[in-house]
């Protein structure tokens, strides 16, 4: 496991989590703005290799659960940021629309910005598609500020953070 919140868990993904994971890389609503957009079957495994966390670690992303019931319900995780001068750790999350609404995201937004603050980075960054409105009255209600408008390896993005 990687953290835990009151209703979720945050763990290392499975080879169980394949068939649930990738019906919700494949979803062009929920993947619109993450990433390059969705992830073809062909292109899950690669994708698994590239981002997700291994055994062990706490960087990178994992399978996000609910906890009474361990159903599948999206992905979360923190890996390496380096848009600066100095390094810095990104967070970010995925859920499955059959779950938005819930309460989810601003639970496991607050868990990682916790959780990545305990590993020794007191600041956090997120980034986001221009376009993607609830994102960004997401990370503003978590309290990360915008910093910058930028184009990086997924594309057009804001830049928000968590420094003061």
């Amino acid at each position: 496991m990687i953290l835990e919140t009151n209703r979720l868990i945050l763990r290392h993904y499975q080879d169980s989590d394949k068939s649930e994971l990738s019906k919700i890389c494949s979803d062009n609503e929920v993947m619109k703005f993450v990433f390059n957009g969705v992830v073809v079957k062909e292109q899950f495994d690669e994708f698994i290799k590239k981002y997700f966390a291994v055994a062990n670690t706490s960087i990178g992303l994992g399978t996000m659960c609910i906890k009474a019931t361990d159903e599948i319900i999206g992905f979360a995780g923190l890996h390496h940021f380096e848009e600066f001068e100095k390094s810095g750790i990104e967070f970010g999350f995925v859920i499955a629309k059959d779950f938005w609404g819930n309460g989810y995201a601003t639970e496991i937004g607050n868990a990682q910005i916790e959780f990545g603050r305990k590993l020794g980075y007191p600041s956090m960054f997120a980034t986001v598609h221009p376009e993607n409105v609830e994102s960004i009255r997401l990370l503003k209600k978590l309290g990360l500020t915008e910093i910058k408008r930028t184009r990086i390896d997924r594309g057009e993005r804001i830049i928000f953070t968590t420094m003061n």
